[in-house]
């Protein structure tokens, strides 16, 4: 190959061919794998266009393009489409969110998990010594009935129906092992490898660590103060096949935005006119009186849209329940990912469930609930005066599971964090939830619902404002 391709410094990626060996194209991606955790390559950099790495290398095009396509389903990188191919900001670290995951040593300021205030789950005592007590329940602990008992969904039918997600058949209906339960037997009941799903830029980590695994393509979305821009949706949509939809429209998992009335309508008639799967995540509609000026996506496209409401945070994070609902033609589908992912839901959970809902129980919690997030959300405002307001898509302060601080700071995500912890402080970065290539914004998602006693919290959250202070 020519000396001026060798040293070209315009080059961002100049892997040494000879570490390269037959099949061309996955020895190329493995080096490129290797040199992103090895820190050669770093979060956000720009990878060399195809054809010019390909005429350094010596190679044909279609070998540096099937390189290029093994890392980006890896998650590892990521292609914009007229502007390159960049490395993820998450590409050496495991963005993944939950207890245990990293997290050997619980921090005692955990603003990182939602666990929207756990303790509450102690009202349920009472309904689980009654379920235990019960004579049939023994019949609660077979694997009949894979998608939910009769009793369970009818339960379950009126109590989709307070938060207008009504006009349904019981068969459309499955009772999952919570919200992400019910997520991974969409990604693999539904879609396929390569499949492209459009998200919020920043979105729901576990969400984007999923589709990873199922080797599923994320195309991500700009928003504004309404929600996701409906014009770049429809933009991609003209540009390459979009397959489905990831939307939290109530509340977006990290940036808080609410969709607005007239984007839930757009996003609805895009999705119809262009045969998209809607996946509607509803996971914190519990903490709101529904708001009939704010339909759900399913109400205005109940053909397109599969809808999760889950139990977990409303009730127990140890009560693994949600109701899935989805399209007449879906559910034979789902019930097949179903029994080969999880066979079934325990009944148990469910009938604690079930239980708690008929009682009055499940209400009593969520209104305890809905008051303690409002007065931690109260006191998040008083300490970050500057931060963005938790506001309704009509401009009136919500209450919310978190909120999110943004920040200016000039290492990585993760180096943050773990200065955090070391001070005794957990809280999660922008990068965990960049589902785009890079982004020039930065901040930090603060959970209101982990810490349960007011003052701890009040404490806390003026330790992490200390902490903070250099990267406001």
């Amino acid at each position: 190959m020519p000396e001026s391709l060798v040293m070209s410094p315009s080059l961002s990626w100049m892997p040494d061919p000879a570490r390269l060996s037959t099949p061309i194209y996955r020895s190329l991606a493995r080096a490129l794998h290797d040199d992103i955790v090895s820190g050669t390559l770093l979060p956000g950099m720009k990878l060399p266009p195809q054809r010019r790495l390909a005429s350094f290398l010596g190679v044909n095009l279609s070998t540096v393009t099937k390189a290029y396509k093994i890392s980006e389903e890896e998650g590892i990188t990521r292609a914009v489409t007229g502007r390159g191919t960049f490395v993820t900001a998450s590409a050496t670290d495991t963005i993944t969110i939950g207890k245990g995951i990293g997290d050997e040593n619980p921090s005692p300021a955990d603003f990182g998990s939602v666990s929207a205030f756990a303790n509450y789950g102690r009202l349920l005592a009472p309904i689980i010594r009654d379920v235990a007590q019960q004579s049939n329940v023994t019949s609660l602990l077979t694997d009949s009935a894979p998608t939910g008992q009769p009793l369970h969904k009818t339960v379950a039918r009126h109590y989709l129906a307070r938060y207008g997600i009504t006009d349904f058949a019981e068969d459309q209906l499955t009772i999952t092992s919570g919200g992400q339960n019910a997520l991974t037997l969409l990604l693999l009941g539904l879609f396929k490898a390569g499949n492209r799903i459009a998200v919020d830029q920043f979105t729901y980590a576990n969400f984007i660590s999923l589709a990873r695994m199922c080797h599923i393509h994320l195309i991500a979305i700009p928003s504004d103060s309404e929600g996701m821009r409906p014009d770049l949706l429809e933009a991609a949509c003209a540009r390459e096949r979009i397959h489905g939809l990831y939307l939290m429209p109530d509340c977006n998992n990290p940036t808080g935005l609410q969709m607005s009335r007239e984007r839930r309508i757009a996003t609805a008639e895009i999705a119809k006119s262009h045969r998209i799967l809607v996946i509607e995540d509803a996971y914190d509609s519990f903490l709101h009186t529904p708001d009939p000026a704010l339909p759900s996506l399913f109400s205005l496209a109940p053909d397109s849209t599969a809808y999760i409401f889950s139990m977990t945070k409303p009730l127990s994070v140890g009560l693994r329940v949600a109701y899935l609902v989805v399209p007449p033609r879906f559910r034979n589908k789902i019930t097949e990912a179903l029994i080969n992912v999880t066979m079934k839901t325990t009944a148990l959970d469910a009938e604690i469930v079930t239980r708690a809902i008929l009682s009055g129980t499940a209400d009593a919690i969520i209104l305890k609930k809905r008051e303690l997030a409002h007065r931690t959300n109260s006191i998040f405002d008083r300490l970050f005066p500057s931060a963005a307001p938790a506001l309704t898509a009509d401009g009136h302060r919500r209450a919310q599971l978190f909120r999110w601080i943004a920040i200016t700071s000039d290492i990585s995500g993760t180096h943050l964090e773990r200065r955090g912890l070391a001070q005794g402080l957990t809280f999660y970065h922008s990068d965990r939830f960049l589902a785009g290539a890079q982004s020039d914004a930065q901040f930090l998602r603060v959970s209101m619902t982990s810490i349960n006693d007011i003052g701890d919290f009040e404490s806390g959250l003026t330790r992490l404002k200390d902490f903070l202070w250099e990267y406001l």
